[in-house]
């Protein structure tokens, strides 16, 4: 079969009802290939805290701050309370969620500011979004820490 660019194409798999075909399936990865699709936008690189910052203030007014990523039209991050830290690792992870929290999606700037929850660990990472709408490949946690 020619695709309508002249390229050739396999001919489609039919398989009877009842029988079954084992297949080989090679993926490459978005925006390697020439198809036209837009190459993912790279991960934003948190910035501020550190990770491993542990705070001493409150109220717990917290603003994370990450480099700006070529091609962004915006940002969005996603912010998690935790039980207790291993390791440097958040443990029983839940999403920072209420009334009082600004949207974590939508973000134009480089920083979203906000007020965390209690005296507990907490992790946050970013990416960055297209004009399209696609999200770009999401930054590696960073976590924080309450003492009060």
């Amino acid at each position: 079969h020619k695709t309508h660019d002249g390229n050739q194409q396999p001919p489609p798999l039919t398989v009877a009802s009842g029988h079954t075909v084992e297949l080989t399936v090679q993926l490459s990865k978005l925006g390697t290939s020439t198809d036209g699709l837009p190459k993912p936008l790279a991960a934003p690189q948190p910035l501020s805290p550190a990770n491993g910052t542990e705070f001493d203030h409150f109220p717990r007014v917290t603003k994370l701050e990450w480099s700006a990523v070529p091609g962004a039209a915006s940002y969005a991050v996603e912010v998690d309370f935790c039980d207790g830290l291993v390791r440097k690792e958040c443990s029983d992870p839940h999403t920072l969620e209420g009334r009082a929290l600004p949207p974590t999606s939508g973000i134009e700037g480089t920083s979203y500011e906000f007020s965390f929850v209690g005296a507990q660990p907490g992790r946050w990472r970013v990416w960055a979004l297209d004009s399209q709408g696609w999200a770009g490949a999401k930054s590696d946690w960073s976590w924080f820490i309450y003492r009060r």
